[in-house]
């Protein structure tokens, strides 16, 4: 039964298409055309941001379903600010972290600038200040995990993981008993300077 209600709507569509005037069709498919092509382009353009970013030193794992810009054209205008959405940015944890394949570091579903486009060029170009009126930020996740080569941002950022540094070194001087003769130093200056006794 559903399946002839779905034929069924099917051939009612195609009726329907065809009993529009030529120059409507043209246009609808028109319109179809470009508005498939816009949407292509924007997940071109995630899929372009994601391959670069991985081709830099810290090759970060990324994966953005689109990016649509949408410049301003209100040229003289001095609140012509245009709008770049990014949705479902994903930056994936360091390959060391193989344990879950849909752990991630930080995902944001949805992230608007309200922007000067020029002021872009002349950032890249004359190192300037990128002109961002609005920024704002929807659905944010942020995941950090721990493995045994250290926490997954340290690895993603390549920065020392502090934690098992510290660790390691407090480990090893209670090993070698420097660690209490440590303690015992500061309670005794914590007590002097409570007396009033410099230390």
């Amino acid at each position: 039964q559903r399946h002839r209600s779905a034929a069924a709507a099917a051939g009612v569509g195609i009726v329907c298409w065809w009993s529009l005037p030529s120059a409507l069709r043209a246009f609808v498919g028109v319109v179809g055309m470009a508005w498939a092509s816009v949407q292509l382009a924007d997940r071109l353009l995630g899929r372009l941001a994601c391959w670069a970013i991985s081709r830099t030193p810290k090759a970060f794992v990324w994966t953005i379903s689109s990016i649509r810009v949408r410049p301003s054209l209100s040229l003289w205008s001095p609140d012509a600010w245009s709008e770049v959405i990014v949705s479902d940015w994903v930056w994936h944890n360091p390959p060391s972290f193989d344990g879950q394949p849909n752990a991630y570091l930080l995902r944001i579903e949805r992230m608007s600038f309200r922007l000067e486009l020029a002021s872009i060029f002349r950032a890249i170009r004359y190192k300037e200040a990128v002109k961002i009126n609005l920024m704002l930020v929807e659905g944010l996740h942020f995941w950090t995990q721990r493995s045994e080569s250290g926490l997954n941002l340290d690895e993603a950022l390549d920065l020392p993981d502090n934690d098992v540094n510290v660790s390691a070194i407090m480990w090893h001087a209670k090993q070698h008993g420097g660690l209490a003769a440590a303690d015992l130093v500061s309670r005794q200056d914590r007590k002097f300077r409570a007396a009033g006794v410099p230390s």
